[in-house]
């Protein structure tokens, strides 16, 4: 049975599902409930005004400070690995990728296994498990190896951080804190305690593409970055398997092209906005899928930090601001002592840009970045599109 939605209706579903439709308090549990929620929240180190992690976390609940989200995340349960690029996972889909990995031990990490000898992997996992959560910079030193060429980007030449890596990607190690920007790893067992050793409760395929759209909350069936690691799925059987399971539900919504995939559960669900004002990040999963974005609320959105400066339209590290169910306008800031320097600010044509809600969300904003005060444009620049 399919079904089909209106564009307002498909808007409340996607903010709802992704957790943007009401603000909640910043307090003890509220890690493993956003991450129990969200399912997959994706890392980043870049950091003017907060890193991604921050970002989601300030956009759903009140009160939280910028850095003390990542680690309560490692607190309750979470573990680093690829999902939609790196990000940290809810900790119960880890036997799930161990049960991938097992079947197919290259995943990601077949030009690292050339370079690192199994020697040393196995004896970089005795000392974790002799030294117990240890920064990677204190595990012994094997020397160094040719640094790996990724289309002009280029791994660690340090063995031992290297073999790390490759460690942490077949779930032998686990990342389970940083110090700084330097992670700290583990044993499963020492990390996840007793979901380290239970077993997969369903084949990674299924249980990968069930995550994404709960994730995702609506997943449109066209190519996008939402389908990042997952294309095979996307074109093998496994779709049409969960759809005729009765776990999956295929359908339209008005107005747009292709069919999207919700979880049967969702669409019995309801979900209020508030007005509250939202600063989203750049990689938060509402964003994953920028068609669909634009269908559904007319904001075309490109992040531009890789894109040349003399190209940029908006700034490096521009930024959505959601209110009241619509996506209003965008800005690009940093955070320098004690100030929030707002560089720009846009409002998108036809959208009511409440700036005393945007001041209020500044205010906020810099507060959670130990800034006192923040300074922003006086003039609005418009975006035409």
């Amino acid at each position: 049975m399919t079904f089909q939605l209106s564009k307002a209706e498909a808007r409340k579903l996607l903010l709802g599902c992704t957790g943007l439709e009401q603000y909640r308090e910043w307090k003890s549990g509220s890690a493993a409930n956003l991450l129990r929620h969200q399912r997959t929240i994706q890392l980043d180190p870049l950091d003017p005004m907060g890193t991604n992690v921050d970002l989601v976390g300030l956009a759903r609940l009140n009160g939280l400070k910028r850095g003390e989200l990542l680690p309560s995340l490692y607190d309750a349960g979470g573990f680093e690995h690829y999902a939609k690029e790196r990000c940290i996972i809810a900790g119960e889909l880890f036997s799930t990728y161990c049960e991938y990995l097992r079947r197919s031990p290259d995943f990601r990490t077949t030009a690292r296994m050339k370079r690192v000898p199994k020697a040393v992997l196995d004896s970089l996992c005795e000392e974790v498990q002799t030294k117990g959560p240890t920064r990677i910079s204190k595990l012994s030193d094997h020397g160094s190896v040719p640094p790996i060429d990724w289309s002009g980007w280029k791994s660690t030449s340090k063995l031992t951080s290297m073999a790390v890596e490759l460690l942490v990607r077949q779930c032998r190690l686990v990342v389970c804190g940083r110090e700084g920007r330097e992670k700290v790893v583990g044993t499963p067992k020492d990390v996840l305690g007793e979901r380290a050793e239970q077993p997969a409760e369903r084949p990674f395929e299924e249980a990968m593409l069930l995550e994404r759209v709960r994730c995702a909350g609506l997943l449109s069936l066209r190519s996008s970055a939402a389908w990042s690691t997952l294309r095979k799925v996307r074109r093998s059987g496994v779709v049409e398997q969960l759809i005729e399971s009765g776990e999956l539900r295929r359908g339209s919504i008005e107005g747009t092209r292709g069919d999207v995939l919700v979880l049967a559960e969702t669409l019995q669900s309801h979900f209020a906005t508030d007005d509250h004002l939202r600063i989203l990040g750049p990689l938060d999963a509402f964003l994953w899928q920028r068609d669909l974005v634009q269908d559904l609320f007319g904001f075309h959105y490109r992040w531009e930090v890789y894109t040349p400066p003399a190209k940029r339209k908006f700034g490096w590290y521009v930024m959505p601001l959601l209110h009241c169910g619509a996506l209003v306008g965008r800005l690009s800031g940093r955070v320098e002592g004690e100030t929030l320097h707002i560089d720009g600010l846009w409002q998108e044509s036809g959208a009511a840009l409440d700036l005393d809600a945007l001041d209020e969300a500044l205010g906020a904003h810099a507060d959670a970045c130990g800034a006192s005060h923040f300074i922003r444009p006086d003039r609005v620049e418009t975006n035409d599109g």
